[in-house]
């Protein structure tokens, strides 16, 4: 485990964290983060029955859309006053800004 300040659980921080985001698409997404182990669950429409951890701000292969993405790392700020490591996810997002790719 790194040193990083996300590491340093705060004890006023306690408690569970929840959001929910609708898509332009009408898919919804729910987040739940607990902010003292910092282990967030993502479920949502397109993921069925899976369900995607997140721990300590790591990021994870999922692919989001730039709107889901912005949502999921403005709630892991709010809930643990920590960056989502969200790089894979980032580039993508900055991908689909570039006018020259084929539409979806």
């Amino acid at each position: 485990m790194s040193n990083s300040p996300c590491n340093q659980i705060k004890a006023e921080n306690s408690g569970i964290y929840r959001s929910a985001f609708t898509n332009e698409f009408g898919e919804r997404w729910q987040l739940e983060i607990d902010r003292q182990t910092r282990i967030g669950k993502l479920t949502g429409d397109e993921l069925g029955d899976e369900e995607f951890v997140i721990e300590n701000g790591e990021p994870f292969d999922l692919i989001l859309a730039a709107e889901e993405t912005d949502w999921l790392a403005e709630c892991w700020q709010a809930a643990t006053g920590c960056s989502l490591r969200l790089e894979s996810m980032l580039l993508l997002k900055s991908l689909m800004n570039v006018n020259w790719l084929p539409p979806l």
